[in-house]
């Protein structure tokens, strides 16, 4: 199958996904930059666990939101957060360092809630392919 062969709908799928991949790489080089600004395994594991903990409660909310809302507001939001996220990482400096690297991955954990709208997304995307 060629470019010109799909329809409009899933051009624009994959599009956003090539311009929303940078966010992707984070997910790799944001423990290895705290490892090599001195922190050591056992504290970036615990800074990741009680991020972990913290957006528990927000899964189940947000949860419910978007089971009664437009799936693309969701997606989005992920790009949005994704963009706070780099924001506070590229201020984490001097003494706020922490508390800016934890904020930039719960905001980050928080965007992850909304990954199983993508699901959706592909779905109507796999019926419109089907239909025309």
């Amino acid at each position: 199958m060629h470019w010109k062969e799909l329809n409009s709908s899933t051009k624009r799928y994959i599009l956003y996904h090539t311009l929303s991949c940078p966010l992707l790489f984070s997910w790799y080089m944001i423990p290895y930059y705290l490892f090599k600004t001195g922190y050591n395994v056992f504290e970036i594991g615990v800074l990741y666990t009680i991020v972990n903990i913290s957006s528990l409660s927000l899964t189940y909310l947000l949860g419910r939101y978007f089971s009664y809302r437009d799936v693309r507001k969701g997606l989005a939001l992920i790009d949005f957060l994704g963009f706070i996220s780099f924001i506070l990482y590229f201020l984490a400096r001097g003494d706020y360092a922490p508390l800016l690297i934890f904020s930039a991955m719960l905001v980050e954990e928080i965007s992850s809630i909304f990954y199983p709208l993508y699901s959706i997304l592909v779905e109507s995307a796999i019926m419109l392919l089907k239909a025309g």
